[in-house]
Order: structure tokens, then sequence, then C-alpha cells
């Protein structure tokens, strides 16, 4: 596994209940400070499968199951049930680039981007957790071409004009996250309670998820 997406994974198993498990903050993308408020339709609202990236990471889902289920088994867990729930692509993984630092940001529904698995954390742009470029050699990244992509592009754009004041920043989309959702409206859970995620990247591997 590239070693960005190791990392990722690490965080990812560790924070998910912290980052998924409430609404969204209002406010302007990159304040420190927001007013509570609700994202539309709520932490887990979808994002529409409409671009050609969308649609092939939404295709690529029941190959990523099989990555994660065999993960989980090789740590002796017991594999994710997604039954009689569905898929529902929740958030865009966005990486910025600035000279040789990244960041990564994940952008929902509500179109604001936060510090990745920090939702619903308003974003500080002046202490985002930047890291060496060298550790996300072999991510695959593209470009936008649908409106969400680029919408997301955007936003993770706007925090970084923020933080890094008179640079340009490269913003590409890293990956797609996917929640498995019940008809109740709530997600499907690891045994240790964790709502259920699974980030494909551009190139449909499964780059991480929750255990």
């Amino acid at each position: 596994m590239k070693r960005f997406l190791a990392l990722a994974l690490l965080v990812l198993v560790a924070v998910t209940v912290a980052g998924c498990g409430s609404p969204a903050a209002t406010g302007p993308a990159g304040s420190t400070t927001a007013t509570a408020g609700a994202a539309a339709g709520g932490p887990y609202a979808a994002i529409p499968i409409a671009g050609a990236h969308e649609k092939a990471a939404e295709a690529a889902l029941p190959g990523a199951l099989v990555v994660a289920n065999d993960s989980a088994k090789a740590q002796k867990k017991t594999p994710i049930d997604v039954t009689d729930a569905t898929a529902t692509l929740v958030a865009y993984v966005v990486q910025a680039q600035v000279a040789d630092q990244v960041a990564l940001f994940e952008v929902r529904a509500d179109g604001r981007a936060y510090e990745l698995y920090k939702y619903p954390t308003p974003p500080n742009p002046k202490a985002l957790p930047w890291q060496p470029a060298s550790v996300s050699v072999g991510a695959f990244l593209t470009d936008a071409t649908s409106n969400g992509e680029r919408e997301a592009i955007s936003a993770a754009a706007s925090v970084v004009k923020i933080a890094k004041p008179g640079e340009t920043p490269a913003v590409k989309v890293y990956g797609y996250t996917f929640f498995w959702i019940k008809a109740d409206g709530t997600p499907a859970s690891t045994v240790g309670g964790t709502p259920f995620s699974i980030t494909v990247d551009p190139k449909g591997n499964a780059s991480s998820w929750s255990l």
C-alpha cells in the first residue's frame, strides 16, 4: 500500500466516529469558528453520482468491499454486513499541494471543505496538517470533470489560499468516500460501532476503509 494511504488508513480507523457522527457547522469555508447548524441532509447526505469518475468509483465498490473484508478477516475482525444498506457517496477526498507540501480535505454535500476525518469541525487554515509531498508519491489523482468535483476542488482551494496567501495551490481529487446507509438513515457500522466507509481512489482501488 502506498505510504500516504497507509497513514490515512490508520487515521481513518481511529477517528471515523468523531468525524462522521454530527451535523456539519455552517460558516464561511476556512473560518475558525462557525454557528452550529445541520448540513443539507445531515452528515450522510448523498452527493449525486453524476460524473464519469463518480460512476467508476461506484462500480468499483464490490471489489473494494472484498478488499476491506479480507483485511478484516486478516485482523480477526468480523466482516462488515451491508445487507439492506445502500452505498452512498458522502464525500470527495481532495489533495492540495503548495510547493513541497500537501494536505488532504474532505468535501461533503454541504459544499464545505474539512480537514480529512475532521468533519464537522471547520478547518483552521493557519493550523492545517501539512505533510511532505513525498508521502503521496504513487497516489492516483485526477482533475475535476464533474460539477461536484469542481466544487470540491474550489472549496479546498479557498481554505488553502487563506493558509498560504499569495500561493496558487495545485488541487486534485484524491478519492470518493462511500457510506452504506440503511432505510432509517443510519450508516452500517463495524462491530465496534464505527460507521463503515470505504474511500475509492480515481483508479478504482480501495485506498482506505474503517474496520
